[in-house]
């Protein structure tokens, strides 16, 4: 059997969006925007689909056009607040691991209201859990802070640490301010 070559596609899929594409966004961010609305009021577990559409003003069809379940648009609520806060970094340029970590905490406390709220219903292991998925996406932000070879578990080690803190942060209602955070976590690479 021969293979033939594929040829690649001449245009990126982005560049001509399909006002369908827009709509379907918009759709979608209205699910995850009643979702995180309904996480502010009480537990996960207790979120219905049904609450989610009504919500939404939508219908379950198309939840289910968008989403597999409200696991889903938990992954989906934490990859764009993800998205969002390493883009946010990535806009700030820092020069050094404790400015990297000043624009990572100020992106949390810009937005600790809503966590915090959601925390309050929500065990944030659960939120740790799934952020543990964003590690390969934080470590090349943070790797030119670091001259030394860091092993395969660094990555790891550096995020879990780094998302634990910053629950524990939130828990705490950010009494420490961004320039603290940063200042006190980057000393223990010194």
């Amino acid at each position: 059997m021969t293979m033939q070559p594929q040829t690649p596609p001449t245009e990126h899929p982005k560049q001509h969006r399909h006002p369908t594409d827009t709509r379907a966004s918009q759709t979608r961010a209205r699910l995850i925007g009643a979702f995180t609305d309904l996480m502010c009021t009480y537990p996960i577990d207790d979120i219905t689909v049904k609450e989610v559409v009504a919500k939404a003003k939508l219908t379950r069809q198309t939840f289910y056009r968008h989403f597999s379940s409200k696991e889903d648009i938990l992954d989906a609520k934490l990859d764009a607040l993800y998205t969002e806060c390493f883009a946010y970094i990535e806009s700030h340029a820092p020069a050094t691991y404790e400015a990297f970590l000043a624009a990572y905490f100020t992106f949390w406390h810009e937005r600790h209201a809503t966590l915090q709220t959601i925390l309050e219903h929500n065990p944030h292991w659960l939120f740790t859990e799934t952020a543990h998925a964003y590690t390969h996406r934080l470590y090349p932000l943070v790797r030119p802070f670091f001259p030394f070879s860091l092993g395969q578990f660094f990555p790891d080690f550096l995020f879990g640490g780094l998302v634990l803190a910053e629950a524990t942060w939130l828990e705490r209602g950010c009494q420490e301010s961004p320039e603290a955070m940063a200042k006190e976590l980057s000393e223990y690479w010194a």
